[in-house]
């Protein structure tokens, strides 16, 4: 069933903690509202400021790949 936080999936997103599988942080703001994020690949960080994609959905955390749009000013 989809649900709401479905549409965001594609959307760009801005990282506001750095992403970092290992050391399971993370944080990013999606719809005005604060998420816990996971880089899709577990060897790539996503520095904070940075813009990410959103993958995929997992639980109540937001599955990013960084963008080629690079960081917001």
């Amino acid at each position: 069933e989809r649900t709401n936080a479905d549409e965001l999936i594609g959307k760009l997103v801005k990282v506001t903690e750095t992403v970092d599988n290992y050391e399971q942080t993370g944080t990013a703001i999606a719809n005005g509202l604060e998420w816990t994020a996971r880089a899709e690949d577990d060897k790539e960080k996503i520095e904070k400021g940075s813009l990410a994609r959103v993958v995929r959905i997992s639980g109540v955390k937001l599955i990013l790949k960084k963008s080629e749009e690079g960081k917001l000013c």
